[in-house]
């Protein structure tokens, strides 16, 4: 809560929760998740949940470069994360 008060108070605007980007990717939705991504890792750069969501979105719309970067700079900050190594590993096989 203070983080939000504390965008507030700067004027910023509060980061895009990274589990819409989750809900859009349960729904299929490959080019709305990155998006949502995107807006929540603008907010928030280091937001590994948004940026984790962003690398499995992008492996699907094809931007395999894109998406092994997210998860290798997840794995950079948390190198036991299992779902990062799973998503990279995914995507190094497309």
């Amino acid at each position: 809560a203070s983080a939000f008060l504390l965008l507030a108070l700067a004027g910023g605007a509060p980061a895009v929760p990274a589990e819409t980007a989750e809900e859009a990717l349960q729904a299929r939705r490959w080019a709305e998740a990155a998006r949502l991504a995107d807006t929540a890792l603008a907010a928030a750069p280091g937001d590994l949940g948004a940026r984790m969501a962003r690398g499995f979105a992008r492996a699907r719309l094809k931007d395999h470069e894109g998406s092994l970067a997210d998860f290798l700079a997840v794995l950079a900050e948390r190198p036991s994360e299992a779902r990062a190594w799973h998503g990279a590993g995914k995507t190094l096989r497309m």
